[in-house]
């Protein structure tokens, strides 16, 4: 019979199977020492950037559950009311500067004719368009008179960089016994001037806010609802840029006078009178010639 011994496994030589296992080893080696504490640190990322993602959702929430209710409250005074006249107001906190609180407002407005004024400001700290976009379509569905946004919301964007580097901030004083929530009355109604103003890095050009704060004027026009730019600072905004074509609301004389200026910066109280006047001013001529629904006024209809 022939012999089949030599070309069965059990006869392969002892050497070739050491080989094997041999290779086999060092391949489970390199998985550990390179592989497993790869995907270990990837795993880590994944829930460091889901930690902070949830830390910054939980740190911004506050402002919009605060505003929306602020909303709620204006839409519950206007609905005792006759006839009823609400502005809306989103943008920085130079906006917050430049204004009056609502109490101060609807005196002004009084003087003015306009006797039941509701003024709602909103403001963020180094605001963006996307802060106030979970609070627009309240905005509409409260039909204000008038919605007034901040011309810079058009320009410029914060970044998520630079809301992690905060997120994280506020992390970090934890330990220290400071808050992680921030005071949203102060953000509100927290007047700075006198105090020296804090050094903070340029805001990034926003590749898609002009057309996020076009696209809600347009909606906010079919619904009847006015809405225009106001711009608190500088020269108005050049023809041919972002703003072209959208009612503007600029007062150049209380922009240009250097004593409505705190040192460090923001508009003082005088400025902050003669710039709400104004702006008082501009409501009343919108009420005494309202435009046809769905269609912005330009500044010069609109303003006083």
């Amino acid at each position: 019979m022939p012999d089949h011994a030599q070309d069965s496994p059990a006869a392969a030589p002892s050497g070739t199977l050491a080989d094997g296992r041999n290779a086999g080893r060092a391949w489970r080696r390199r998985l550990k020492r390179r592989i497993f504490p790869a995907l270990l640190a990837v795993g880590v990322l994944t829930l460091m950037g889901t930690g902070l993602w949830t830390a910054r959702q939980f740190h911004e929430q506050p402002f919009v559950r605060y505003n929306l209710n602020r909303l709620d409250a204006v839409a519950d005074r206007a609905s005792r009311q006759l006839a009823p006249v609400t502005v809306v107001a989103l943008g920085g906190t130079a906006l917050r500067d430049s204004t009056l609180d609502e109490s101060g407002m609807a005196a002004l407005a009084a003087k003015r004719g306009i006797g039941q004024l509701h003024f709602l400001r909103i403001v963020h700290n180094r605001a963006e368009f996307a802060d106030f976009e979970p609070l627009l379509d309240r905005i509409l569905a409260i039909r204000p008179t008038l919605v007034l946004i901040d011309r810079d919301l058009m320009l410029v964007e914060r970044g998520v960089g630079e809301d992690l580097a905060r997120t994280l901030r506020a992390l970090a004083g934890l330990p220290e016994g400071r808050a992680f929530l921030r005071d949203q009355t102060a953000l509100q109604y927290r007047r700075t001037c006198g105090e020296p103003a804090e050094a903070e890095p340029p805001m990034t050009a926003s590749a898609d806010a002009a057309e996020r704060v076009r696209a809600f004027m347009s909606r906010a026009w079919a619904a009847g609802i006015q809405v225009a730019l106001v711009q608190t600072h500088g020269r108005p905004a050049p023809e041919s840029g972002p703003a072209a074509g959208l009612p503007l609301w600029h007062s150049a004389a209380a922009a240009a006078d250097p004593a409505h200026y705190c040192p460090g910066g923001p508009v003082g109280p005088d400025g902050r009178t003669a710039f709400s006047a104004w702006l008082a001013g501009g409501v009343a001529n919108l009420l005494a010639a309202p435009p046809q629904a769905g269609r912005p006024r330009t500044e010069e209809a609109s303003l006083p």
